[in-house]
């Protein structure tokens, strides 16, 4: 979608046609194949929903999953202190839809405790019932008997790890984001290439910095300082690396003006790509961006990644 959900709350504006055949195509699938959890975003689409709720709030949208798909995994919220439910929704207003719609899990509810008492009223009141919430326990307790979490809680790091980041993940990996650049070798840095960081904190991405740092000249504006300094960017080519997220960066999702006006400034003369450790929304307002990568998150494998496709090129 054009909008992001931590911030506003986005539209798909598709027929139901479309919808079925297109963007519920992988989520039905996974369900087919019996994945423990689905998450249900903060979407509109009318053509599902006439009454315009988010699917998080759905019960229409969490009927398609349960009776047309046959479901019976634990269905989560994305977060309910996002921006597509704060700014369209009282807090209690949202706890109790989306637990009538049918989720089973409320991720990141604003105040916990208030989450719970809103569900505690709701019972009294007769606006939720026991049976409905009985339904959720059952699912979260088969879940947590799958994983066999009432033997054991805890997750042991370094078999975790022996998963998360194990060669297959970093191939896969690789292969997704080296598909992410076009054609062509001049990503490839060389000494005519000015690597601009444009950062939420002082503290981000050091791994990567301290590695191109060392083949070719590195600009860094942090933004969480009182005067941030835009750089006299004088290569050939330009490559911006951003860690900027909404959580991260005053809940907003693109560039400070400053710093948009030398990015088109530069975009529209030079060769460039910008590459986005954080928000895929960062694109918003650069006119003359050609060239944009986003890999949705800052971890070491992704700055390792980065750090190989940009010093040994495509």
């Amino acid at each position: 979608t054009a909008i992001d959900s931590h911030v506003a709350l986005p539209r798909l504006g598709h027929t139901e046609t479309r919808l079925r055949n297109f963007e519920l195509v992988p989520f039905q699938k996974a369900a087919m194949l019996g994945v423990d959890a689905i998450m249900i975003g903060h979407i509109q689409a009318p053509a599902l929903d006439p009454e315009n709720h988010p699917a998080s709030l759905s019960p229409r949208m969490i009927s398609i999953i349960r009776d047309e798909w046959h479901y019976d995994g634990l269905l989560v919220s994305d977060a309910l202190m996002m921006g597509a439910i704060k700014e369209n929704y009282t807090e209690e207003e949202a706890i109790v839809r989306a637990i009538q719609a049918g989720i089973d899990q409320l991720l990141i509810p604003i105040d916990v405790i208030r989450a719970i008492e809103t569900i505690e009223k709701a019972i009294k009141d007769g606006r939720l019932s026991e049976d409905r919430l009985d339904q959720s326990v059952r699912r979260i307790w088969n879940a947590k008997t799958k994983l066999n979490l009432f033997e054991n809680r805890y997750v042991d790091v370094h078999n975790a790890r022996s998963i998360v980041g194990c060669e297959a993940y970093r191939n896969d990996a690789e292969k997704i984001f080296a598909a992410g650049f076009s054609k062509g070798d001049w990503f490839k840095i060389d000494s005519s290439t000015d690597v601009w960081f444009v950062l939420s904190t002082s503290n981000s991405l050091n791994e990567l910095r301290g590695e191109l740092s060392r083949n070719v000249k590195v600009y860094e504006t942090v933004l969480d300082k009182e005067a941030q300094e835009m750089p006299e960017l004088k290569g050939r080519t330009l490559v911006v690396i951003s860690d900027l997220r909404p959580m991260a960066w005053r809940n907003v999702i693109k560039f400070p003006s400053a710093v948009q006006d030398v990015l088109d400034s530069h975009f529209v003369k030079k060769k460039h790509i910008l590459i986005s450790c954080g928000s895929p929304y960062l694109n918003s307002g650069l006119s003359e961006l050609k060239n944009y990568v986003c890999t949705y998150g800052d971890d070491r494998i992704v700055q390792k990644l980065i750090a190989h496709r940009l010093i040994q090129g495509a």
